[in-house]
Protein backbone atom coordinates (compact mmCIF):
# COMPACT_ATOMS: atom_id res chain seq x y z
CA UNK A 1 0.00 0.00 0.00
CA UNK A 2 3.13 2.29 0.71
CA UNK A 3 4.94 3.20 -2.54
CA UNK A 4 7.50 5.66 -0.98
CA UNK A 5 8.77 6.60 2.10
CA UNK A 6 11.16 9.67 2.79
CA UNK A 7 13.43 10.17 5.89
CA UNK A 8 14.90 13.08 6.59
CA UNK A 9 16.28 14.83 9.64
CA UNK A 10 14.39 11.94 11.83
CA UNK A 11 11.62 13.07 9.41
CA UNK A 12 9.70 10.20 7.99
CA UNK A 13 6.88 10.75 5.32
CA UNK A 14 4.67 7.67 3.82
CA UNK A 15 3.06 8.57 0.87
CA UNK A 16 0.26 6.70 -0.48
CA UNK A 17 0.10 4.98 -3.69
CA UNK A 18 -2.89 3.15 -5.35
CA UNK A 19 -0.81 2.94 -8.97
CA UNK A 20 -0.59 -0.78 -8.96
CA UNK A 21 -3.89 -1.84 -7.51
CA UNK A 22 -6.42 -2.72 -9.96
CA UNK A 23 -9.40 -0.23 -8.67
CA UNK A 24 -12.75 0.08 -9.86
CA UNK A 25 -13.67 3.12 -11.52
CA UNK A 26 -16.92 5.04 -10.87
CA UNK A 27 -17.60 7.28 -13.94
CA UNK A 28 -19.91 10.52 -12.31
CA UNK A 29 -21.69 10.27 -15.89
CA UNK A 30 -22.51 7.14 -15.02
CA UNK A 31 -24.54 8.30 -11.96
CA UNK A 32 -26.41 11.33 -13.69
CA UNK A 33 -24.09 14.10 -14.08
CA UNK A 34 -24.36 16.77 -16.44
CA UNK A 35 -21.02 17.87 -16.52
CA UNK A 36 -22.05 21.18 -18.60
CA UNK A 37 -21.49 23.40 -15.44
CA UNK A 38 -24.84 24.73 -14.92
CA UNK A 39 -26.73 22.07 -13.49
CA UNK A 40 -26.10 21.24 -10.35
CA UNK A 41 -24.25 18.04 -10.15
CA UNK A 42 -24.48 17.48 -6.30
CA UNK A 43 -26.17 14.05 -6.30
CA UNK A 44 -24.66 12.46 -8.60
CA UNK A 45 -21.32 13.06 -7.50
CA UNK A 46 -22.43 11.22 -3.72
CA UNK A 47 -24.07 8.27 -5.47
CA UNK A 48 -20.81 7.45 -7.29
CA UNK A 49 -18.84 7.81 -3.84
CA UNK A 50 -21.18 6.02 -2.22
CA UNK A 51 -20.80 3.20 -4.73
CA UNK A 52 -17.04 3.28 -4.39
CA UNK A 53 -17.76 3.35 -0.55
CA UNK A 54 -20.40 0.24 -1.30
CA UNK A 55 -17.48 -1.86 -3.27
CA UNK A 56 -14.72 -1.03 -0.78
CA UNK A 57 -13.10 1.62 -2.34
CA UNK A 58 -12.65 2.75 -6.12
CA UNK A 59 -11.62 5.46 -8.23
CA UNK A 60 -14.26 7.90 -8.74
CA UNK A 61 -13.63 9.22 -12.29
CA UNK A 62 -14.51 13.02 -13.78
CA UNK A 63 -14.30 13.17 -17.37
CA UNK A 64 -13.89 16.58 -19.52
CA UNK A 65 -16.43 18.96 -18.35
CA UNK A 66 -16.96 21.36 -15.81
CA UNK A 67 -19.30 19.84 -12.62
CA UNK A 68 -21.07 22.40 -10.44
CA UNK A 69 -21.70 21.08 -6.82
CA UNK A 70 -22.64 22.00 -3.27
CA UNK A 71 -20.41 20.04 -0.72
CA UNK A 72 -19.20 16.34 -0.65
CA UNK A 73 -17.53 14.11 1.32
CA UNK A 74 -14.92 11.04 -0.13
CA UNK A 75 -14.93 7.94 1.23
CA UNK A 76 -11.91 5.69 2.44
CA UNK A 77 -9.67 3.82 -0.35
CA UNK A 78 -10.87 6.10 -2.67
CA UNK A 79 -9.23 8.13 -5.97
CA UNK A 80 -11.17 11.38 -6.88
CA UNK A 81 -9.69 11.36 -10.13
CA UNK A 82 -10.00 14.24 -12.68
CA UNK A 83 -9.44 14.52 -16.48
CA UNK A 84 -6.71 17.09 -17.18
CA UNK A 85 -9.78 19.03 -18.92
CA UNK A 86 -12.54 18.42 -16.06
CA UNK A 87 -13.18 21.01 -13.25
CA UNK A 88 -15.60 21.15 -9.77
CA UNK A 89 -17.36 23.96 -9.63
CA UNK A 90 -18.27 25.14 -5.89
CA UNK A 91 -21.91 26.12 -6.03
CA UNK A 92 -22.30 29.91 -5.49
CA UNK A 93 -25.23 29.26 -3.01
CA UNK A 94 -24.66 28.80 1.26
CA UNK A 95 -28.17 27.27 1.59
CA UNK A 96 -26.85 24.49 -0.03
CA UNK A 97 -23.81 23.91 2.54
CA UNK A 98 -24.69 22.68 5.94
CA UNK A 99 -23.22 23.64 8.99
CA UNK A 100 -20.92 21.57 11.04
CA UNK A 101 -19.65 22.46 14.66
CA UNK A 102 -16.37 24.32 15.68
CA UNK A 103 -13.56 22.35 15.86
CA UNK A 104 -12.72 20.77 19.25
CA UNK A 105 -8.95 22.12 19.08
CA UNK A 106 -10.60 25.61 18.05
CA UNK A 107 -13.47 25.72 20.26
CA UNK A 108 -15.24 28.23 17.56
CA UNK A 109 -15.27 29.14 13.87
CA UNK A 110 -12.17 31.02 13.24
CA UNK A 111 -13.26 33.25 10.68
CA UNK A 112 -17.13 34.61 12.13
CA UNK A 113 -19.38 32.52 14.15
CA UNK A 114 -19.47 30.14 16.71
CA UNK A 115 -19.03 27.16 14.32
CA UNK A 116 -18.44 26.31 10.34
CA UNK A 117 -20.21 25.90 6.90
CA UNK A 118 -19.03 22.61 5.62
CA UNK A 119 -15.95 22.33 3.53
CA UNK A 120 -16.60 21.88 -0.61
CA UNK A 121 -14.64 18.50 -0.56
CA UNK A 122 -14.80 16.73 2.71
CA UNK A 123 -13.96 13.47 4.76
CA UNK A 124 -13.98 12.15 8.11
CA UNK A 125 -11.87 9.46 9.35
CA UNK A 126 -10.81 8.01 6.73
CA UNK A 127 -8.01 5.31 5.85
CA UNK A 128 -6.15 5.90 1.87
CA UNK A 129 -7.57 8.96 0.28
CA UNK A 130 -5.98 10.60 -3.01
CA UNK A 131 -7.02 13.63 -4.58
CA UNK A 132 -5.35 14.13 -8.36
CA UNK A 133 -6.36 15.93 -11.68
CA UNK A 134 -7.80 18.91 -13.31
CA UNK A 135 -8.91 21.80 -11.43
CA UNK A 136 -11.31 21.98 -8.58
CA UNK A 137 -12.51 25.82 -7.94
CA UNK A 138 -14.22 27.22 -5.05
CA UNK A 139 -15.97 30.06 -7.05
CA UNK A 140 -14.87 31.85 -3.87
CA UNK A 141 -15.70 35.95 -4.51
CA UNK A 142 -19.49 34.65 -3.30
CA UNK A 143 -17.95 34.34 -0.32
CA UNK A 144 -15.45 36.99 0.02
CA UNK A 145 -18.29 39.82 -0.82
CA UNK A 146 -20.74 37.94 2.01
CA UNK A 147 -17.33 38.43 4.31
CA UNK A 148 -16.86 42.20 3.59
CA UNK A 149 -19.99 42.84 3.73
CA UNK A 150 -20.57 41.55 7.51
CA UNK A 151 -23.57 39.13 5.97
CA UNK A 152 -22.22 35.61 7.34
CA UNK A 153 -23.40 34.07 10.90
CA UNK A 154 -20.93 30.93 10.33
CA UNK A 155 -17.51 30.53 9.20
CA UNK A 156 -16.58 30.27 5.41
CA UNK A 157 -16.08 26.65 3.98
CA UNK A 158 -12.53 25.32 2.99
CA UNK A 159 -11.95 24.21 -0.36
CA UNK A 160 -10.58 20.67 0.78
CA UNK A 161 -10.56 19.59 4.20
CA UNK A 162 -10.34 16.58 5.22
CA UNK A 163 -10.44 15.32 9.16
CA UNK A 164 -9.21 12.85 10.91
CA UNK A 165 -7.00 11.13 7.72
CA UNK A 166 -4.61 8.52 7.61
CA UNK A 167 -2.97 8.73 4.02
CA UNK A 168 -3.43 11.77 2.03
CA UNK A 169 -2.83 12.11 -0.95
CA UNK A 170 -3.21 15.41 -3.16
CA UNK A 171 -1.20 15.58 -6.54
CA UNK A 172 -1.04 16.81 -9.61
CA UNK A 173 -4.04 19.18 -9.36
CA UNK A 174 -5.20 22.94 -9.39
CA UNK A 175 -7.08 24.26 -6.54
CA UNK A 176 -7.95 27.70 -7.11
CA UNK A 177 -10.31 30.46 -5.75
CA UNK A 178 -10.98 28.25 -2.07
CA UNK A 179 -13.76 30.21 -0.04
CA UNK A 180 -11.68 30.56 3.22
CA UNK A 181 -8.47 28.21 3.38
CA UNK A 182 -7.78 26.21 0.71
CA UNK A 183 -6.33 22.80 1.43
CA UNK A 184 -6.62 21.88 4.76
CA UNK A 185 -5.33 18.28 6.49
CA UNK A 186 -6.67 18.97 10.04
CA UNK A 187 -6.12 15.80 12.40
CA UNK A 188 -4.53 14.08 9.90
CA UNK A 189 -1.60 11.43 9.66
CA UNK A 190 0.80 10.15 6.72
CA UNK A 191 -0.25 13.14 4.11
CA UNK A 192 1.48 13.63 0.95
CA UNK A 193 0.78 16.70 -1.62
CA UNK A 194 3.17 17.38 -4.58
CA UNK A 195 3.07 19.22 -8.03
CA UNK A 196 -0.14 21.22 -6.77
CA UNK A 197 -1.09 24.83 -7.95
CA UNK A 198 -2.80 27.20 -5.41
CA UNK A 199 -4.40 30.30 -7.16
CA UNK A 200 -6.47 32.93 -5.53
CA UNK A 201 -6.55 36.82 -5.85
CA UNK A 202 -4.00 38.56 -3.96
CA UNK A 203 -6.64 40.43 -2.13
CA UNK A 204 -8.81 37.67 -1.41
CA UNK A 205 -9.56 37.06 2.51
CA UNK A 206 -7.95 34.00 4.02
CA UNK A 207 -7.21 32.41 1.44
CA UNK A 208 -4.65 30.27 2.72
CA UNK A 209 -2.52 27.63 0.61
CA UNK A 210 -2.24 24.67 3.00
CA UNK A 211 -2.64 24.31 6.13
CA UNK A 212 -1.54 21.31 7.98
CA UNK A 213 -3.46 21.29 11.43
CA UNK A 214 -2.41 19.17 13.99
CA UNK A 215 -1.31 17.02 11.88
CA UNK A 216 2.28 14.80 11.33
CA UNK A 217 4.10 13.06 8.73
CA UNK A 218 3.42 15.24 6.22
CA UNK A 219 5.77 15.94 2.99
CA UNK A 220 5.02 18.83 0.31
CA UNK A 221 6.81 19.08 -2.69
CA UNK A 222 6.97 21.50 -5.94
CA UNK A 223 4.06 23.40 -5.62
CA UNK A 224 3.01 26.56 -6.43
CA UNK A 225 0.97 29.08 -4.89
CA UNK A 226 0.31 32.38 -5.29
CA UNK A 227 -2.77 33.93 -2.96
CA UNK A 228 -3.71 36.27 -0.35
CA UNK A 229 -3.05 35.40 3.03
CA UNK A 230 -0.21 32.96 4.18
CA UNK A 231 1.13 30.25 1.36
CA UNK A 232 2.04 28.05 4.05
CA UNK A 233 0.80 27.86 7.68
CA UNK A 234 1.25 25.06 10.07
CA UNK A 235 -1.17 25.45 12.76
CA UNK A 236 -2.30 23.39 15.95
CA UNK A 237 -5.47 24.62 17.52
CA UNK A 238 -6.64 28.17 19.12
CA UNK A 239 -6.15 29.29 22.53
CA UNK A 240 -7.33 27.35 25.17
CA UNK A 241 -9.59 23.93 23.09
CA UNK A 242 -6.60 23.53 21.75
CA UNK A 243 -4.51 23.86 24.66
CA UNK A 244 -6.51 20.91 26.20
CA UNK A 245 -6.95 18.93 22.69
CA UNK A 246 -3.08 18.79 22.72
CA UNK A 247 -2.33 17.38 19.12
CA UNK A 248 0.65 19.13 17.68
CA UNK A 249 1.56 19.43 14.27
CA UNK A 250 5.08 17.72 13.64
CA UNK A 251 7.34 16.34 11.21
CA UNK A 252 6.38 18.48 8.36
CA UNK A 253 9.00 19.16 4.91
CA UNK A 254 7.69 21.84 2.63
CA UNK A 255 10.63 21.52 -0.42
CA UNK A 256 11.72 22.52 -3.82
CA UNK A 257 8.81 25.24 -4.43
CA UNK A 258 7.88 28.36 -5.17
CA UNK A 259 4.85 30.95 -3.26
CA UNK A 260 4.21 34.24 -4.81
CA UNK A 261 1.76 36.98 -3.30
CA UNK A 262 0.46 36.11 0.23
CA UNK A 263 1.42 36.59 3.43
CA UNK A 264 4.47 34.08 4.64
CA UNK A 265 5.58 30.47 4.58
CA UNK A 266 4.47 30.31 8.21
CA UNK A 267 3.94 28.42 11.56
CA UNK A 268 1.19 29.85 13.29
CA UNK A 269 -0.75 31.96 14.65
CA UNK A 270 -2.84 29.09 15.56
CA UNK A 271 -0.10 27.32 17.67
CA UNK A 272 -1.83 25.75 20.74
CA UNK A 273 -1.19 22.27 20.32
CA UNK A 274 2.63 23.06 19.91
CA UNK A 275 4.74 22.90 16.58
CA UNK A 276 7.87 20.91 15.94
CA UNK A 277 10.64 19.35 13.59
CA UNK A 278 9.26 21.77 10.67
CA UNK A 279 11.43 21.82 7.87
CA UNK A 280 10.95 24.44 5.23
CA UNK A 281 13.74 24.25 2.39
CA UNK A 282 15.12 24.63 -1.62
CA UNK A 283 11.91 27.68 -2.03
CA UNK A 284 11.75 30.82 -3.57
CA UNK A 285 9.34 33.68 -2.16
CA UNK A 286 8.67 36.13 -4.83
CA UNK A 287 6.65 39.77 -3.83
CA UNK A 288 4.65 38.19 -0.83
CA UNK A 289 4.49 40.29 2.22
CA UNK A 290 7.06 38.19 4.09
CA UNK A 291 9.05 35.24 4.10
CA UNK A 292 9.55 32.69 6.94
CA UNK A 293 7.12 33.86 9.24
CA UNK A 294 6.61 32.39 12.98
CA UNK A 295 3.50 34.25 14.48
CA UNK A 296 1.43 33.10 17.73
CA UNK A 297 0.09 34.85 20.67
CA UNK A 298 -0.38 35.32 24.28
CA UNK A 299 -3.13 33.27 25.59
CA UNK A 300 -2.38 31.07 22.84
CA UNK A 301 -0.04 28.89 24.54
CA UNK A 302 1.81 25.97 22.86
CA UNK A 303 5.57 25.54 22.04
CA UNK A 304 6.74 26.31 18.56
CA UNK A 305 10.34 24.30 18.23
CA UNK A 306 13.15 22.59 15.86
CA UNK A 307 11.48 25.02 13.33
CA UNK A 308 14.82 25.38 9.94
CA UNK A 309 14.25 27.50 6.95
CA UNK A 310 17.26 26.73 4.84
CA UNK A 311 18.06 27.79 1.23
CA UNK A 312 15.07 30.21 0.99
CA UNK A 313 15.22 33.23 -2.04
CA UNK A 314 13.34 36.24 -0.91
CA UNK A 315 12.43 39.22 -3.44
CA UNK A 316 9.94 41.80 -3.42
CA UNK A 317 8.56 41.44 -0.24
CA UNK A 318 6.37 44.76 1.13
CA UNK A 319 7.31 43.93 4.73
CA UNK A 320 9.97 41.43 6.43
CA UNK A 321 12.56 39.38 4.83
CA UNK A 322 11.81 37.50 8.26
CA UNK A 323 9.42 38.33 10.70
CA UNK A 324 8.38 36.48 14.17
CA UNK A 325 5.98 37.94 16.60
CA UNK A 326 4.57 36.35 19.84
CA UNK A 327 1.85 38.68 20.64
CA UNK A 328 -0.14 38.52 17.11
CA UNK A 329 -3.64 39.54 18.91
CA UNK A 330 -1.86 42.47 20.95
CA UNK A 331 -3.38 41.28 23.87
CA UNK A 332 -1.94 42.45 27.46
CA UNK A 333 0.07 39.85 29.57
CA UNK A 334 -1.99 36.98 30.48
CA UNK A 335 -2.17 35.92 34.79
CA UNK A 336 -2.23 31.98 33.57
CA UNK A 337 1.37 30.74 32.53
CA UNK A 338 -0.30 27.66 30.57
CA UNK A 339 -1.63 30.60 27.78
CA UNK A 340 1.78 31.87 27.63
CA UNK A 341 3.23 30.64 24.29
CA UNK A 342 7.48 29.23 24.04
CA UNK A 343 9.59 29.60 20.47
CA UNK A 344 12.98 27.72 20.65
CA UNK A 345 15.32 26.17 18.55
CA UNK A 346 14.66 27.84 14.98
CA UNK A 347 17.17 27.94 12.22
CA UNK A 348 17.72 30.22 9.44
CA UNK A 349 20.31 28.66 6.84
CA UNK A 350 21.28 29.97 3.47
CA UNK A 351 18.79 32.92 3.28
CA UNK A 352 19.04 35.18 0.46
CA UNK A 353 16.78 37.83 -0.05
CA UNK A 354 16.51 41.63 -1.63
CA UNK A 355 13.46 43.55 0.37
CA UNK A 356 14.02 46.82 2.36
CA UNK A 357 13.63 45.21 5.68
CA UNK A 358 15.70 42.47 6.71
CA UNK A 359 13.51 41.15 9.41
CA UNK A 360 11.88 41.13 13.03
CA UNK A 361 11.86 39.21 16.22
CA UNK A 362 9.83 40.34 18.71
CA UNK A 363 9.60 37.83 21.25
CA UNK A 364 7.79 38.40 25.17
CA UNK A 365 9.67 39.89 27.87
CA UNK A 366 7.79 37.02 30.09
CA UNK A 367 9.03 33.79 27.42
CA UNK A 368 12.08 35.09 25.82
CA UNK A 369 13.12 33.26 22.56
CA UNK A 370 16.45 30.87 23.02
CA UNK A 371 18.17 28.64 20.46
CA UNK A 372 17.66 30.82 17.08
CA UNK A 373 20.91 30.22 14.94
CA UNK A 374 21.71 32.10 12.11
CA UNK A 375 23.83 30.98 9.18
CA UNK A 376 24.71 32.59 6.02
CA UNK A 377 21.86 34.88 5.90
CA UNK A 378 21.92 37.94 3.64
CA UNK A 379 19.66 40.28 2.84
CA UNK A 380 20.00 43.21 0.33
CA UNK A 381 19.58 46.46 2.09
CA UNK A 382 20.75 49.41 4.31
CA UNK A 383 18.33 48.99 7.47
CA UNK A 384 19.27 46.55 10.82
CA UNK A 385 17.39 43.40 11.85
CA UNK A 386 15.25 44.16 15.39
CA UNK A 387 14.99 42.19 17.86
CA UNK A 388 13.23 41.89 21.20
CA UNK A 389 14.00 39.41 24.05
CA UNK A 390 15.62 36.87 21.71
CA UNK A 391 19.16 35.59 22.21
CA UNK A 392 20.88 32.88 19.75
CA UNK A 393 24.02 32.80 17.59
CA UNK A 394 25.13 34.12 14.07
CA UNK A 395 27.52 33.51 11.28
CA UNK A 396 28.03 34.93 8.08
CA UNK A 397 24.61 37.26 8.33
CA UNK A 398 24.36 41.02 6.98
CA UNK A 399 23.20 43.18 7.91
CA UNK A 400 24.73 42.17 11.61
CA UNK A 401 22.53 39.39 13.79
CA UNK A 402 20.58 41.22 16.53
CA UNK A 403 20.59 38.03 18.56
CA UNK A 404 21.66 38.24 22.34
CA UNK A 405 24.26 36.03 22.93
CA UNK A 406 23.39 32.84 24.53
CA UNK A 407 23.48 32.84 28.32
Amino acid sequence: MWSLVVIFCCITVSTASYDNKPFVVYNVMDYGAHGDGKTLDTNAIKGAIGAAHNGGGGTVFFPAGKYLTGPFNLTSNMVLSLDPKATILAAQDMTLYGIIPAFPSYGVGRDVGPDNYEPVVGGYHLQNVVITGGVIDGQGSYWWDLKHANKLNHSRPALVQLQYTTGLTVKSITLQNSPFWTLHPLYCDDVYIADVEILAPKNSPNTDGIDPDSSSNVLVERVHIANGDDMIAVKSGFNMPGILFNRPSENIIIRDSVFENGHGISIGSETSGGVRNVTFENIVVMNAVVGPHLKTSRGRGGIIELITYRNITVTGCTNDVIDLGMNYDHVAKPGNKTTTPIVRNVNFFQITAECSNPGKFECLPESPCTGFVMDTVTVKTTKDFSCTDISGTSKSVSPPSCFASPV
